[in-house]
């Protein structure tokens, strides 16, 4: 009897040990992805506007050249499209479709126009983090 006794102890001892052991790691997981969030809301990006190649390659964009950072605000957003559209307007950027590169920085992600520009390409980078 005593030995009934001590294995049903010894499941009972193992079954809330293993319960509170999950709890914690559902908690710190919990805790985890709540300061993950946390720092990606907090991220702040820029944007940056650059005259390249053809084939957008790194080494042809002048970080001298082209040096106005555009915050991602919505302000930031309208003086990137006025760069966009000064550097068209100038011949040195051909843009295919205005209407879907005009969309994207105000709206959307404006990487993205960059696949709509030609000799012309808009970089993202984390301003704060």
């Amino acid at each position: 009897m005593a030995t009934k006794k001590t294995t049903a102890t010894t499941k009972k001892t193992a079954t809330t040990a293993a319960k509170k052991t999950t709890k914690t790691v559902a908690a710190k997981t919990t805790k985890a992805a709540a300061a993950t969030k946390k720092v990606a809301e907090s991220k702040k990006y820029a944007y940056i506007f650059f005259n390249c190649d053809e084939a957008k390659s790194q080494s042809s964009m002048n970080i001298f050249y082209n040096d106005v950072f555009f915050s991602d605000t919505k302000a930031g957003r309208k003086a990137l499209l006025s760069k966009v559209e000064e550097e068209v307007a100038a011949g040195r950027v051909n843009v295919a479709d205005m209407e879907a590169v005009k969309s994207a920085i105000l709206d959307g992600e404006p990487t993205d126009a960059a696949g709509k520009m030609q000799y012309g390409d808009i970089e993202r980078i984390v301003a704060a983090a």
